[in-house]
């Protein structure tokens, strides 16, 4: 009989581990979870992404709750400070930006209109990029928000810990010791700190980058792609806000040594520097840098990814999992979808290999895709040859990534694949704010003169700007909708 799993325990005591901890029982309340509340360090803050609300619903949240009781902050954008050579800024949003005109799709029709007009810039089609740069909220336009939420991590944390224990999970405050395989490569047991044995039907593994289960227990390896995404050092610092006006969007900065995130919060802004050691040691811009962290926190990072995310009768999350290196997709969205695709191959004591072959497949195409997506970001730099550092032109890209960027280039066009976190109109809305716009068009775009396209692109920034001038400060409206 093919008997599913009803025992899981989850060792790592971090955001990840409580998360996973209260979305399985919230998900399955049958199930008996425990969750080791070993040491794990996790940073400040995240961004989660626009979707990410029907996860938090999943487990009985909402946006208010992230916005009330984790510091939180709604970000209609992510803008992009020093990224292109014109010295004009991005600010790229979850829009759909769905402006088809008849059969031509609007990304074919703004490439025909630009090849004649430089000056045209993809994020004035969008209302949340607008709204975002005004310092206004759009959301009163929409029935459901298109908003990424950014949080405290550290709060976060604490209402899903409160959470659990309404949820009768069992919390083992105590670190891992030792772990016991059996013949055929399973865990067989863990044993705790104070010696205690602590046996399940199936492992979640959520204790960093040391991956103490599923790499160093069962020897499943770590790919690199340090070759892709070369930073691997993170400076944060956290600032309280100095100006009663919340900033409704995040921004990266580029720098020749790496670049600077900013997250905004209620009460607080999130500084991280994303950097390589070699460069930060030239001296454009050290002083400056370092004196700004001078009293923040450290972090190692290795971006890549577990050969193997589900291994016999263990499965990894957060870090143990994958890293990549901020400029998307956060790590506990991450986590979220691995666990929601894990729920659709839910295991049994007699597992197929099959059921965990597929599962590993398919989360690898979507952790490719992000890597992909993160090593956009260098290449665009390379295209336009905008950095005087030598650095940035030595990156490496993925064969998958270069396919993509040969399509676009020739034909305004993304790869479709099998990925769920990935649309490709991410793919060109990216690629076109960021200063990469394609050589031709689709011939469907010259059945129509471009008086056509320029009227109905007049229109559509008439009626974006007719809404904004109705929409409320941001600030008035975060105050409102805590309130």
């Amino acid at each position: 009989m093919n008997i599913p799993v009803k025992k899981i325990l989850i060792v790592g005591g971090g955001l990840i581990g409580w998360w996973a901890a209260v979305f399985l029982k919230k998900s399955v309340p049958n199930i008996h979870i425990s969750i080791l509340n070993s040491q794990v360090e996790d940073t400040y803050a995240e961004t989660l992404e626009p979707n990410f609300a029907n996860y938090l619903q999943l487990i009985g949240l909402t946006e208010q709750h992230i916005i009330k009781y984790t510091d939180g902050n709604f970000a209609f954008a992510q803008a992009y400070f020093g990224w292109l050579r014109t010295g004009n800024n991005y600010f790229h949003s979850a829009d759909g930006l769905s402006f088809d005109y008849d059969a031509v799709e609007f990304n074919q029709w703004i490439l025909k209109l630009r090849k004649n007009d430089p000056s045209i810039k993809i994020d004035d089609y969008s209302v949340s990029a607008v709204a975002a740069r005004l310092g206004k909220s759009p959301l009163r336009l929409n029935k459901k928000p298109i908003a990424a939420l950014s949080f405290d991590l550290g709060l976060l944390k604490k209402l899903l810990m409160s959470y659990a224990l309404d949820l009768a999970i069992d919390v083992i405050n105590k670190e891992l010791l030792a772990v016991e395989l059996d013949s055929a490569g399973d865990i067989d047991f863990i044993v705790a700190s104070d010696a205690s044995i602590l046996t399940s039907d199936f492992y979640i593994d959520a204790s960093g980058y040391t991956g103490d289960l599923i790499a160093k227990a069962m020897g499943v390896a770590y790919e690199s792609w340090s070759a892709y995404l070369p930073f691997h050092k993170k400076k944060i610092s956290v600032v309280p806000q100095q100006d009663s006006r919340l900033i409704p969007f995040t921004s990266l900065q580029l720098t020749q040594q790496g670049w600077l995130k900013s997250i905004p919060l209620k009460n607080k802004i999130v500084c991280e520097y994303i950097y390589d050691d070699a460069l930060l040691g030239a001296e454009n811009g050290k002083n400056a840098i370092a004196d700004f962290f001078v009293n923040g926190q450290d972090v190692n990072f290795y971006p890549g990814q577990r050969q193997k995310i589900w291994h016999k009768n263990c499965l990894a999350m957060g870090a143990a999992a994958i890293t990549a290196d901020g400029f998307s997709h956060s790590p506990l969205y991450l986590a979220a979808v691995t666990l929601k695709q894990f729920m659709a191959y839910w295991p049994s004591h007699q597992q197929f290999d099959a059921v965990e072959n597929e599962f590993n497949r398919l989360m690898r195409t979507e952790y490719e895709s992000i890597r992909d997506l993160h090593c956009l970001h260098y290449a665009v730099i390379n295209m336009q040859a905008f950095s005087t550092n030598t650095f940035w032109r030595e990156i490496k890209l993925p064969e998958s990534l270069q396919y993509r960027l040969d399509l676009f280039m020739e034909t305004g066009r993304a790869l479709p694949d099998e990925s769920t976190l990935l649309h490709p109109s991410q793919w060109i809305h990216l690629a076109l704010g960021l200063g990469c716009w394609p050589r031709k068009y689709d011939y469907i775009a010259s059945h129509h003169s471009d008086d056509i396209y320029v009227q109905y692109s007049q229109s559509i920034k008439a009626s974006i700007q007719a809404s904004i001038e109705n929409l409320p400060d941001y600030t008035d409206y975060l105050k409102s909708y805590i309130s």
